[in-house]
């Protein structure tokens, strides 16, 4: 696939969710001549799934209260008639499951401040909140409608061949639809291709080791020349929201093998690729001083060539290494060679992780991360690796201190 630098490339460096709002805002605002009302009325419609008539103008809610702050740089409100959607473009980041709710507290405040855009939406018959993502995975929480950026390509393509070609609008929209184009043939091939995940990983992982980033964590593609899709997804810091989707991508065809297991696709760096992390059920310990019972998950984690198996407050808790007692150390120092594992990951003081781990590197071939590898050779290491964890948590569980 040939790349190259596009004039919309350059900007997207800035943020690129906030570069892609606005050209659709433009789009389908009454200054933009490149297309027709109508046919932004249809543009309207595929986005929100719901079916305005051509007759009413797109209104765009605007933020006036401090609740929106979060949402300016992101998400577009806009309202056709008795039809508002609520549009969150997620490029770089996937969506958090207790995004919708986000929206409609704030969608529903009674803050005067508020009543402007609260009156606007309320007032509206139909709504609709629209998911914009280049992958297919679906958001966390359910009321979403999911809308790919290769819908709207082919979409906003399909239109553009009635416009005027030298009209310096149609101009403008060429040339982000070629931006489009590259973006989502990247992706694609990041997902389906291991040579290009291949390359995009050892380049990530060369511009971590160098440094070679600017304080917002992108990369400009003046200092990247772009010549290949795996230059796209990492130079367009589109690298780490990838590597989840391919996660959730491996993940998907396991999950119905595996319907007590959940997974989570987390990631620290803007060129480190994210890791898998699988909860197996939960556990309770008695604290180092046996005065308080903590809560613990059964985790498998796999981390670049690394897999971890182990406890672990559940995600997002503070915790302390002490909630362990000692007799579950000894356990796991006394058991990693009659698993097959490696070494012993202790948790730091701030921390309450504790598992066996073992590097995949040489049973696989991987250099830097287990994407490498085709997602059918994958899922079977995951398999076994599953496999051999689960012998480990039931007996695990028999080790006196546990609940």
């Amino acid at each position: 696939m040939s790349i190259c630098s596009t004039f919309f490339d350059f900007l997207s460096v800035a943020q690129p969710e906030r570069i892609h709002n606005q050209m659709l805002i433009w789009l389908l605002s009454p200054e933009c001549e490149a297309i027709t009302h109508t046919q932004k009325i249809q543009v309207f419609n595929r986005l929100s799934g719901l079916n305005a008539a051509a007759d009413n103008d797109i209104i765009f809610i605007k933020q006036y209260n401090q609740s929106w702050r979060s949402f300016v740089n992101q998400d577009i409100v806009m309202r056709v008639g008795e039809n508002v959607c609520v549009l969150d473009n997620r490029l770089r980041h996937p969506l958090h499951s207790d995004r919708l709710d986000d929206f409609q507290s704030v969608l529903e405040s009674n803050n005067n401040k508020a009543v402007l855009h609260t009156v606007s939406f309320l007032t509206a018959q139909h709504h609709s909140f629209c998911y914009l993502t280049v992958c297919e995975n679906p958001p966390m929480e359910a009321g979403w409608r999911v809308v790919r950026y290769a819908d709207l390509l082919a979409l906003l393509q399909s239109l553009l061949t009635a416009a005027l070609p030298q009209h310096p609008h149609t101009i403008i929209v060429t040339e982000y639809l070629h931006t489009l184009t590259q973006f989502v043939s990247a992706a694609h091939l990041f997902l389906t291709e291991p040579e290009c995940r291949c390359e995009a990983i050892l380049l990530a992982e060369e511009l971590y080791q160098n440094g070679e980033q600017d304080r917002y964590g992108a990369l400009a593609p003046i200092r990247i020349p772009l010549r290949r899709a795996a230059d796209y997804c990492v130079a367009q810091s589109f690298f780490p929201f990838l590597t989840k989707a391919a996660w959730f991508d491996v993940w998907s065809s396991l999950q119905a093998e595996y319907d007590t297991i959940q997974m989570l696709a987390l990631q620290f760096g803007e060129f480190e690729p994210s890791y898998l992390y699988l909860t197996c059920g939960t556990l309770s310990l008695l604290d180092h001083d046996g005065a308080e019972e903590h809560e613990f998950q059964c985790i498998i984690r796999f981390d670049n060539t690394q897999v971890y198996v182990g406890i672990s407050p559940p995600f997002a808790v503070s915790a302390n290494a002490w909630w362990i007692p000692e007799p579950i150390y000894n356990w796991f120092d006394e058991n990693i060679e009659r698993f097959g594992y490696e070494r012993v990951k202790r948790p730091p003081e701030q921390s309450a992780f504790l598992a066996m781990a073992h590097d995949l590197k040489a049973e696989t071939g991987v250099h830097h991360s287990l994407l490498e590898l085709p997602f059918d050779a994958l899922r079977n290491i995951i398999r076994k690796e599953i496999s051999r964890a689960k012998v480990v948590f039931a007996e695990l569980l028999l080790v006196e201190g546990m609940r």
